[in-house]
């Protein structure tokens, strides 16, 4: 598929979880069963799409009505979020290399770990697995951004100030860029060793295809 008709099928694929009923997990299995032509690469970057605007669909639907746009046009959450997403990983790739790596790994690990999922367990989870990444990143902005602001207190840092000491500077220092690059550090060795290597993703994506002809096999079956 071509990024256009990603693209299209992401837009499909969101209107048909907005007007109907069954959980998105199952209406993407479902969108997929009908359309085999389309690859495991493909069905990651269309899972990709949709899970995005689903996870910040309000924030969405905000920025257009702020915009003059049409909040509840699913073709205008995927370019929104398109836009929004874009941004970030510009401001990415400008505060350095290693938060650029860490925001396209993180994504591919998304993907993967739904297809472990479909393996395993048989179901789509991918939704579950980006609601429960952007609550622990909300969660660490909240916390980690407020002990900051508390440690550098502590060392005599007020923001008001016209002059601070060194100990001040040093701990704002450390605080503002040491300890983020520290656990961004830890935060790709991780990802470097992550279990689900390319070597386990091709077997993985071998067997999700034998499972899937012998579902297209059991299906003629049945309808013969």
């Amino acid at each position: 598929m071509t990024p256009a008709a990603r693209a299209a099928a992401a837009i499909e694929l969101l209107g048909d979880i907005a007007t109907g009923t069954d959980p998105a997990d199952t209406i993407i299995s479902e969108y997929f069963r009908r359309r085999r032509y389309a690859g495991s690469g493909d069905r990651r970057a269309v899972r990709g799409h949709v899970y995005e605007v689903l996870r910040n669909l309000a924030l969405l639907k905000w920025r257009l009505a702020e915009a003059g746009g049409d909040g509840e046009d699913a073709r205008a959450w995927l370019i929104a979020e398109i836009a929004a997403r874009a941004s970030g990983d510009l401001a990415a790739l400008f505060s350095g290399g290693l938060g650029t790596l860490i925001v396209t790994l993180t994504r591919a690990i998304y993907a993967d770990v739904t297809d472990y999922g479909r393996l395993r367990a048989g179901i789509e989870g991918g939704g579950l697995y980006v609601s429960i990444a952007g609550l622990v990143h909300k969660a660490q902005l909240t916390v980690f951004g407020s002990l900051g602001l508390i440690v550098v207190g502590l060392f005599g840092f007020q923001p008001g100030a016209e002059s601070h000491s060194e100990q001040a500077l040093w701990a704002l220092r450390i605080t503002v860029a040491g300890i983020p690059i520290l656990f961004s550090a830890m935060a790709a060795l991780i990802m470097l060793w992550f279990p689900l290597n390319g070597k386990r993703m091709r077997i993985i994506s071998r067997r999700l295809a034998i499972l899937e002809a012998r579902r297209v096999a059991a299906d003629a079956g049945r309808l013969s």
